[in-house]
């Protein structure tokens, strides 16, 4: 639900902050949330007893360590390749020493870091992971949704503003296609754990989303206009 729900609210919410107040306020208005979920978790999410007794045995015998030396190249290695991402447009990619610097330090801390995990007993990443095929086939899904989901919630909006001239509030225009996507998923939901047939359910939901979005682009539209 969060998933598909916060890149589609996230993009325009910031840009109306943006707008209304200033850019630092997408990062102060973080601070209250962050406070609350800080406080929710430590009342209300607990680790199961077999694994404290885990931890407390481990403690115990000094086997309990952690891979300082894992999230280290793992910080540098995407830092700098945010970095890269982010600037190199803007300096005209590997043209630029600034680029090729950090891509360098980049790669070199990435490649060190899935050497060093590998090679160690508890890494702070389990690579090792990758080898149950199940695992591996779930993790490339995931990774090639983000990468489709999180492209188009950078892209749309720069389209919108760019080249349809929208105000960054306006963009909020798209949002009823991750919305009513989200809308579908707990009537589907409730069909699957009611024992509905599967493809009743998959029915329900291809029916409502195209019909919910368009009710709600339309809608919008119109209160903008």
């Amino acid at each position: 639900m969060a998933i598909v729900t916060a890149p589609a609210i996230g993009p325009p919410l910031g840009g109306w902050i943006t707008d209304s107040f200033s850019w630092r306020w997408i990062f102060f208005i973080k601070i209250p949330i962050g406070i609350v979920s800080l406080v929710m978790t430590s009342r209300i999410v607990s680790d199961p007893p077999e694994l404290k007794r885990e931890v407390e045995a481990a403690r115990a015998a000094g086997k309990l360590k952690i891979d300082y030396a894992g999230i280290l190249l793992v910080a540098v290695g995407f830092a700098c390749l945010e970095v890269v991402l982010d600037r190199g447009e803007r300096l005209d990619w590997f043209e630029s020493n600034f680029i090729v610097s950090f891509f360098v330090v980049a790669i070199a801390a990435l490649v060190s870091a899935v050497i060093w995990e590998l090679r160690h007993p508890d890494p702070v990443v389990e690579i090792r992971l990758l080898k149950e095929r199940n695992f591996a086939i779930a993790n490339t899904y995931y990774f090639l949704f983000g990468f489709v989901l999180y492209g188009s919630t950078v892209l749309i909006p720069q389209m919108l503003q760019s080249l349809f001239g929208y105000t960054a509030p306006d963009s909020l225009y798209y949002w009823p296609a991750g919305g009513c996507h989200s809308s579908t998923l707990f009537p589907s939901g409730s069909m699957t754990q009611a024992n509905f047939p599967y493809s009743d359910s998959s029915i329900f939901s291809s029916t409502l989303q195209p019909s919910s979005r368009k009710a709600l682009t339309s809608a919008w539209r119109s209160s903008t206009r």
